[in-house]
């Protein structure tokens, strides 16, 4: 016993294989990209980037990130990857690495490896907040209750200009100015229109009882300036706590000036009927201020959304089996019967031909089996417009498809399992069987087809939009994650779908052709947490 003991001390010492080899595997998050899927390998300090060059092949390449890896992100348009680490805690010696967001770019670049680290920030305490900015301006890094130090500042965030190359530069450190509370969520706002002043971004703050506007117009320059908002008390006698922020520009009406509409954000508070309006108004202090008004929707509601109707700018809030339309200017509000108690709203003014003189609203619930389809423009009558399309299951959950193939057409989810494929332009629903079974589901990044599969099962399916027809597809190994990825091997992308297998011993993958999967014709790849490593 004593022999063997000594020869792997001495294995060990003259160099032998690295600890992976003999170390087990846990499985890791992994995100989707617009040509790879991401997946962390956190006993190596690095992302594994599984891409696919040629029909059935599968290529990896290893990029070097942080210690201890919290949080990783896409963004928005699927060519970076956001990496936030917590480096080495507790941090004893000047060499231990500080934690860091790492953005790694996996779009070509002439002279430049593909994929690469673009940009490194250092902080210096650990974080595990992340939240990106829709339009890439700006990230958030943040600590959360999850990152243990001896005395934390729970308001501070690092506000950092992804515009700015320079990474110092680039970082600023801002204490949220609340009162009551800490940071809960974070809304970056489009740009709206200032009384005499330029147009801005902002950044919205949400607390446990207050919202926090954060002027981002000269933030690049490390210049931010916040004006805070305490919730009032709803009719129990407790201060408010926000459950749902929406905002909106400036509506101008040069044939009646008198409705105009200033630029305005809504806050839906849990437990009260009131709706808290702030307008921006001038300021002989500040760039801004902020106009509060309480708006009364006839009871507590669901959901609320600012939308366009053929008299203005309203404020839409469901209550029960009651609409409420809200004029911003004057508080009237008109009351509309709806046949069912909706819960949420999503905007389909875009995805409808035709819609002219108002917003289109799809009205949805996870307890209801109908939707209803709102033309809000439609007529003086606030209820013309609304109709009751039957869908035969609750709806948890509404996707849109990308690309302009399928513009008028929405994925909507049930927690029953099935879902439905809902076609804005005939108003008919089209529904895709699962036998109860909890599929996952998600729109191809092309719009041509959809992707479901059975967490820890070998089924999965792909559905062609063009014909709703479905294809059953089956692995060898169980399912953790199916990813569609550009595959540039042609004058025209071709597609290639990667589904990942992921166990206590393994990450392996299966690859397909995206267009045209068949489960006879794959290719099988087991051992990719060894990748780039030598024994």
């Amino acid at each position: 016993m004593n022999k063997a003991w000594c020869l792997t001390i001495l294995l060990a010492g003259c160099g032998g294989r690295p600890a992976i080899w003999d170390s087990d595997y846990s499985p890791q998050q992994a995100v989707g990209l617009r040509s790879s899927v991401a997946v962390v390998d956190p006993q190596q300090n690095r992302v594994l980037l599984l891409s696919s060059p040629a029909p059935l092949a599968l290529q990896t390449d290893a990029v070097p990130v942080g210690l201890n890896v919290a949080t990783i992100k896409a963004s928005p348009d699927g060519n970076q990857l956001f990496v936030l680490s917590r480096g080495v805690q507790p941090r004893r010696y000047t060499t231990d690495q500080l934690p860091r967001l790492t953005i790694i770019d996996t779009t070509a670049a002439a002279g430049q490896p593909t994929p690469r680290v673009a940009n490194n920030y250092d902080f210096t305490d650990p974080l595990s907040g992340l939240v990106l900015d829709a339009q890439m301006e700006w990230a958030i890094a943040y600590v959360t209750p999850a990152d243990s130090r001896a005395v934390r500042n729970p308001n501070e965030i690092n506000l950092i200009d992804l515009k700015n190359p320079d990474p110092i530069a680039a970082a600023h450190k801002i204490t949220i100015q609340s009162g009551r509370g800490s940071p809960k969520s974070f809304l970056f706002t489009d740009k709206l229109t200032v009384p005499d002043g330029e147009p801005r971004r902002f950044l919205v703050v949400q607390t446990e009882h207050e919202v926090v506007l954060v002027d981002l117009l000269d933030a690049a320059s490390g210049r931010v300036e916040q004006l805070r908002m305490e919730l009032p008390h709803n009719q129990h006698g407790e201060l408010g706590t926000p459950a749902q922020i929406v905002f909106h520009d400036a509506f101008v009406d040069d044939e009646m000036p008198n409705r105009n509409v200033p630029s305005e954000i809504a806050i839906r508070a849990t437990e009260d009927s009131n709706v808290l309006l702030l307008s921006l108004a001038k300021s002989t202090e500040h760039a801004f201020d902020l106009k509060p008004n309480l708006l009364e929707v006839g009871g507590i509601p669901a959901t609320i959304e600012f939308v366009n109707t053929n008299a203005g700018v309203r404020l839409l809030a469901l209550v029960g089996t009651t609409a409420a339309l809200v004029d911003p200017l004057t508080s009237n509000s008109v009351k509309v019967p709806l046949p069912t108690a909706f819960k949420s709203i999503t905007r389909v003014t875009d995805d409808v031909a035709g819609a002219t003189g108002g917003d289109v609203a799809l009205l949805w619930s996870d307890q209801a089996d109908s939707v209803g389809l709102w033309t809000l423009g439609a007529s003086s009558t606030a209820s013309h417009g609304l109709e009751k399309l039957e869908v035969g299951t609750t709806v948890s959950s509404v996707l849109d498809v990308p690309g302009d193939s399928f513009p008028t057409y929405k994925i909507l989810e049930s927690r029953q399992g099935d879902f439905f494929v809902l076609d804005l332009a005939t108003q008919e629903t089209s529904p895709m069987d699962t036998n109860g079974r909890p599929f996952s589901v998600s729109p191809s990044p092309d719009g041509e087809r959809l992707w479901a599969y059975l967490p820890g099962s070998a089924d999965f399916a792909s559905i062609d939009l063009a014909d709703l027809h479905a294809t059953s597809l089956t692995t060898e190994r169980a399912i953790s994650g199916v990813f569609e990825i550009e595959r540039p091997d042609a004058e025209s992308p071709e597609r290639s779908m990667v589904v990942l297998h992921q166990s206590n011993t393994d990450l392996a993958a299966t690859v397909l052709d995206g267009l045209s999967p068949d489960s006879a014709t794959t290719r099988f790849y087991s051992g990719l947490i060894y990748e780039g490593l030598t024994q």
